[in-house]
């Protein structure tokens, strides 16, 4: 069936190309991310605070549950 469907295509190659390129990118970023020798570097870069977000005191959070004193 594939070999009736790529027969008649010029360019046969490139979906096979295509795949091979996917399979190998994706299997360079399991091996890379599931290395014990990155795994503190992970674990320290997930633990950083996304931009903008800060933490909060108990003055915030009586603030965020009553409102601003006026």
């Amino acid at each position: 069936m594939f070999a009736q469907f790529y027969s008649g295509m010029h360019w046969s190659v490139l979906p096979i190309f295509a795949l091979l390129l996917f399979l190998a990118t994706f299997l360079t970023v399991v091996v890379r991310t599931l290395l014990p020798s990155r795994r503190a570097q992970l674990d320290q870069q997930a633990r950083l605070p996304f931009e903008g977000d800060r933490v909060r005191d108990a003055d915030d959070v009586i603030t965020a549950r009553i409102g601003r004193p006026s």
